[in-house]
């Protein structure tokens, strides 16, 4: 009796692995430039996160409109922590059992399908925290360029406004080598 069941269900599941395999196989070369982006999207929105409770006074304009954006992208940094699974950074076992479930069930495709969705729903609030950790990032780079030229002189000024936008002037500089400019 077993075996009246479990032939048809045992030819079913290999003839589904073989067709999941060509699946895979032929869309690879497309879904692999689709895949680069997302893996992008969870540490942004984690950085987004960890920005909340840092962000100095000049720039408290920005945070709540960032806590707004966190979580309405909750669902998407779920999304993005499947995409983003670096097979170098985890174990044998935990990268194999990864591998055959997205060779089997075609999860990269199912989740792109997913995030895309959200990308749609959400793309103003992934913009919006895409610039805001931005402005933070070009922030930093200009402290640490500034901390880095102690043999300088250089007065800047920043401002951040609600929408994002960064303003930097230089209202003077000097190089040691070159005078005042």
């Amino acid at each position: 009796m077993l075996a009246t069941i479990w032939s048809p269900a045992v030819v079913a599941a290999i003839a589904g692995v073989i067709v999941n395999i060509v699946i895979r196989y032929v869309t690879a070369p497309r879904l692999s430039p689709l895949l680069r982006p997302f893996r992008q999207i969870g540490p942004i929105i984690r950085t987004a996160a960890a920005l909340q409770a840092i962000l100095p006074a000049e720039a408290a304009a920005l945070e709540p409109m960032l806590s707004d954006d966190v979580v309405r992208l909750r669902r998407l940094r779920r999304v993005a922590r499947w995409v983003a699974h670096d097979p170098v950074t985890s174990d044998d076992l935990t990268s194999a059992v990864y591998e055959s479930l997205n060779m089997l069930l075609l999860l990269d495709v199912s989740v792109l399908c997913v995030a895309s969705r959200e990308i749609v729903s959400n793309g103003g609030a992934l913009l919006r925290m895409v610039a805001v950790v931005g402005t933070v990032d070009a922030a930093v780079a200009v402290a640490s360029y500034r901390e880095g030229t102690a043999d300088w002189t250089c007065r800047c000024a920043a401002s951040v406004t609600r929408s994002c936008r960064t303003r930097f002037r230089i209202l003077s500089s000097s190089h040691p080598r070159m005078g005042s400019s």
